[in-house]
């Protein structure tokens, strides 16, 4: 009777393994980093949005208690987020019986005012690369006037 000796796959489980690992780990890395950006976004998103619904709010009780319809708004400031009174812009609408006011906040994508520029981190190469530099992260809010 002639043995037949089995080979050992171990070698081979390990050039798989190198093989995946190779393909497999950049693109890993990569939905880490895209994560993180995503992630970034909607917190950018929600504080801009927070800083509308924040300032319509004061507008409207300024409005209630003066009588005068501000322009801008400089009460507000919420670091890493909302740095200054630029990155609002106020619009009255008084075409319809209760009288709208409408605010953006707005945060400046390119970095000024001592925040941190957005898309940023790992991914501000991939966002130059595919031209993502105008990307606009703003928050809008509508009240009425009661």
């Amino acid at each position: 009777m002639i043995m037949v000796r089995r080979r050992n796959p171990r070698g081979a489980h390990i050039v798989e393994f190198a093989s995946v690992l190779s393909v497999g780990l950049p693109l890993v890395i990569c939905l880490m980093f895209v994560a993180y950006e995503c992630a970034e976004f909607y917190i950018i998103r929600s504080a801009m949005e927070r800083g509308a619904r924040e300032a319509a709010r004061g507008l409207v009780v300024a409005y209630n208690t003066s009588g005068t319809k501000k322009q801008t708004v400089d009460w507000i400031t919420t670091p890493n987020f909302i740095a200054s009174s630029n990155q609002f812009t106020v619009l009255w609408d008084n075409s319809t019986p209760p009288t709208y006011v409408t605010v953006t906040c707005a945060y400046p994508t390119d970095g000024s005012g001592g925040l941190q520029p957005f898309p940023g981190g790992p991914l501000k190469y991939l966002a130059a690369a595919f031209d993502m530099k105008n990307i606009s992260v703003q928050g809008t809010f509508t009240l009425p006037i009661q």
